[in-house]
C-alpha cells in the first residue's frame, strides 16, 4: 500500500506542475515540467506558459570567458536563474511521513520494476532529509528481495543501502 500511496502522490505532483512542449534538437516533441517559458514578443497572444504547441528548445549559448583565469565571466545585469524546482520525490517523501517518525513495514517485498527502481531514492530521501527509522520485516534476506526481477541491477543500491544503513 506505501508505494501505491506513492505512485498517486507523484503523480498528483507531476500533474500540478506547469509543462510545456518543446522540440529536440532532432525535431521530436517532448514535455518539459517546471518553470513555463517565457513568451517572446513575436510570439502570438494567448501562446506561452500553457501553450501545447512545440518550442524550439533553447541552444546552450557559450559563457563568456574572463581574461585572467580561463573562468566563465558572470553575466552583466542578468539575474540568476531560478533555483530548479524540488524532484517529485521529494515532495513525496516529505508528505508521507512527518519528520522524525517510525516507519514500520511488515512483510516487505517487492514485485514491481518502477518501485524496484525508486525505493532506495525514496529510502535515502527519508532517511537523510527526514530523519525517518525504519523498521522492515520480511520472510526474506535484502538479497532475496526482487529476485529475478526485471532489470533487478537497478534495485540492488537499495539492497546496498538496507545491508549498510539499516540494522
Amino acid at each position: 500500500e506505501l508505494m501505491v500511496d506513492v505512485h498517486q502522490r507523484l503523480h498528483a505532483v507531476h500533474t500540478s506542475r506547469p509543462r510545456s512542449v518543446v522540440l529536440t534538437e532532432q525535431g521530436l516533441p517532448i514535455f518539459r515540467f517546471g518553470e513555463a517559458p517565457v513568451p517572446s514578443a513575436t510570439e502570438p497572444r494567448g501562446a506561452g506558459a500553457n501553450s501545447e504547441a512545440p518550442q524550439r528548445a533553447p541552444a546552450a549559448a557559450a559563457a563568456p570567458v574572463a581574461e585572467d583565469n580561463g573562468a566563465p565571466a558572470p553575466p552583466a545585469d542578468v539575474p540568476p536563474p531560478p533555483p530548479p524546482p524540488p524532484e517529485p520525490l521529494e515532495i513525496v517523501a516529505s508528505q508521507i511521513v512527518p519528520a522524525g517518525s517510525l516507519l514500520c513495514l511488515d512483510e516487505m517485498q517487492v514485485t514491481d520494476v518502477a518501485d524496484a527502481m525508486m525505493l532506495r531514492r525514496l529510502f535515502e530521501l527519508l532517511i537523510d532529509r527526514h530523519r525517518v527509522e525504519l523498521v522492515f520485516t520480511s520472510n526474506r534476506t535484502p538479497e532475496q528481495l526482487y529476485e529475478r526481477g526485471l532489470n533487478r541491477k537497478y534495485f540492488l543500491p537499495f539492497v546496498a543501502l538496507v545491508r549498510d544503513r539499516l540494522r
